[in-house]
């Protein structure tokens, strides 16, 4: 007859049968359930964290479960659970050193478990000194590895000096592995988003171009918007070369600029990161700019003067040659990253892009502006020797037509054409938006070289000097001449509000204003 205590194999009861049955049930379900909240809030790694510090607490018998993530030389906590106590969630709380047990699982690269670290004080010194202080004595870390690297731990511990069983490493070793799907989960889709807000941006850059060629001020507004907000800067700006200077033409940002955009400018030296850049035709990353004293020492005083920390410059490379830069800066010392870095070189070509398209543009308008007063030129004096053709014996069609013209093209107020008749000038012809007086002035004015003391009228100076005259401010009743240009038969009279033209240097005075 069996006896009452049944047993399989004779070492192992039904009930131990049963309890092992619930605890791999309990675990199972503890590590679905963190599998469907990673894959139900990829991007929520702090529930995600809470989840597993709290589950491996639970079905490890232990005091307290801590979730580390390795942050340059230091462990920063990102989740705990438990009544032991310990910094806030987001705090850095152990050095990366092998002193601290923790410490030395990320560096080695393996679990590490210790029945009581209060009599670890020589293997492990650091930790020893904080067990004894927080009241601690057993601990046991697991590394969390993403492709063969440690990026951190999770630990476990009690306040006895009692060793985890086998399971419970194995079991924590899964929370682990489980800690690192869903970091890497998050590290995906964050790349995946700023992949969609870089295509995006540069999108918008490129629409702004195709749409708005001839606003380059608009164009450029748009890439430093987007290079600021996708390169988590402070501040972006975008300086172009002007003589032995770098005038900024676009800002965004709460860092102050050197002046206003059109206006502030940066001397072109070796002494400034912007200007180094510019000249060396190299992207500058500095860490510090503050700090440089020595080898950039314009830059560091701006630094210390504005307040801004890091700095990176890229410039605008045209042709092979650099037609200005573009930067971004923060206020504290945080060096940007490879992929920030390699998204500022895409703003940049096409910050060139834009530059160049609106430098074209403007050639082309140019252009059109010096072909259309060309032919407006040639036909105009086609027309006027067209009427001299026609009417040989004729001079006033003549004089009407070249008034009138010079009156066009020279788009004047007024242009009037006189005869000089031995020592005297005579109005000849007029076409004008004058004052009621103005024609009685003209008559009145005399042509001929006064030796009388006192300024002498400018007018007639064109047909009797047989020389430009040139006036900066003239008054109907007087006007005076500043400067003379002596030449051959042809010279003009030129004000802001009058000029004359000596059509020959013995007869006729054309004079517009």
């Amino acid at each position: 007859m069996p006896s009452e205590m049944s047993t399989i194999d004779g070492d192992r009861s039904v009930q131990e049968l049963r309890r092992e049955l619930a605890e791999a049930r309990e675990q199972q379900a503890a590590t679905a359930e963190i599998l469907r909240v990673i894959s139900r809030s990829p991007m929520d790694l702090q529930r995600v964290f809470a989840d597993i510090a709290a589950s491996a607490a639970r079905l490890c018998a232990a005091y307290d479960a801590t979730i580390f993530q390795a942050d340059r030389d230091f462990l920063r906590i990102v989740a705990h659970h438990g009544p032991i106590p310990s910094l806030p969630v987001g705090d850095i709380s152990l050095p990366l050193t092998r002193e601290v047990a923790t410490g030395r699982a990320v560096l080695d690269q393996r679990t590490i478990h210790v029945a009581d670290l209060l009599a670890e004080t020589a293997e492990y010194p650091a930790s020893s000194n904080r067990a004894r202080l927080l009241g601690f004595r057993a601990i046991v870390a697991v590394p969390l590895m993403r492709a063969g690297a440690a990026i951190g731990a999770i630990t476990l511990r009690r306040t006895e000096a009692r060793l985890f069983t086998d399971k419970q490493i194995a079991l924590l070793e899964t929370f682990a592995n489980q800690a690192v799907i869903g970091i890497e989960s998050a590290r995906l889709l964050d790349e995946l988003r700023q992949s969609l807000q870089q295509q995006t941006a540069t999108a918008d850059v490129l629409k702004a171009i195709s749409r708005a060629t001839f606003d380059l001020p608009r164009i450029l507004d748009t890439l430093v918007g987007s290079a600021a907000s996708l390169c988590d800067a402070f501040d972006a700006a975008i300086l172009q070369k002007d003589g032995n200077f770098l005038r900024i033409v676009s800002h965004r940002g709460h860092i102050p600029s050197l002046g206003p955009v059109g206006q502030g400018t940066l001397p072109l030296t070796r002494g400034t990161s912007v200007g180094r850049a510019v000249l060396d035709r190299q992207m500058l990353h500095l860490a510090d700019a503050q700090s440089e004293t020595d080898e950039y020492p314009e830059e560091s005083a701006i630094a210390r003067r504005l307040g801004f920390r890091t700095l990176l410059a890229i410039p605008l490379l045209g042709a092979g040659e650099a037609v200005g830069a573009i930067a971004l800066r923060r206020s504290e010392v945080r060096p940007f990253t490879d992929r920030q870095i390699e998204l500022l070189h895409t703003f940049a070509d096409q910050a060139v892009i834009a530059i160049e398209n609106a430098r074209l543009f403007a050639e082309v308008q140019a252009s059109t502006r010096e072909l259309t007063e060309s032919l407006e030129y040639q036909t105009a004096t086609s027309d006027v020797l067209n009427i001299i053709s026609r009417s040989p014996n004729q001079l006033q069609p003549v004089l009407d037509a070249i008034v009138q013209t010079a009156h066009t093209l020279c788009q004047s107020d007024r242009a009037q054409f006189f005869r000089l008749e031995m020592a005297n000038i005579v109005w000849q012809r007029i076409k004008e938006q004058q004052t009621p007086n103005f024609r009685t002035t003209l008559l009145r004015t005399p042509s001929r070289r006064s030796r009388a003391r006192g300024p002498r009228p400018a007018r007639p100076h064109a047909s009797v000097a047989r020389s430009t005259c040139q006036t900066a401010r003239a008054t109907q009743n007087s006007p005076q001449a500043t400067s003379t240009e002596p030449g051959g038969d042809d010279r003009s009279l030129l004000f802001p509000s009058c000029a004359m033209v000596s059509q020959s240097a013995s007869s006729r005075s054309l004079v517009m204003s």
